[in-house]
């Protein structure tokens, strides 16, 4: 078994190649599949969130240019 420090010190191919090398002696329970549902679920809710935010960036970045746009508009407004 590693240690906490050697673990966290392991890239994600060497994680994944221990994953493999260990998963033909195991024998997945209910957890296994648990967390398996549990880590979709949390990456699509990720990929939700990223899509909703770069929405509203766009959405900002329109509103900023409507606003300045109307800022101009009252302006040339006023000076005639």
């Amino acid at each position: 078994m590693e240690n906490y420090e050697n673990l966290s010190k392991m890239t994600l191919d060497e994680l994944k190649g221990k994953y493999d090398a260990l998963s033909g002696n195991t024998v997945p329970g209910l957890s296994f599949y648990r967390e398996e549902i549990a880590r979709r679920e949390s990456s699509e809710q990720s990929t939700e969130m990223h899509r909703m935010t770069k929405s509203m960036k766009n959405m900002t970045a329109a509103i900023l240019v409507m606003t300045v746009v109307n800022v101009f508009a009252v302006i040339v407004q006023f000076w005639h």
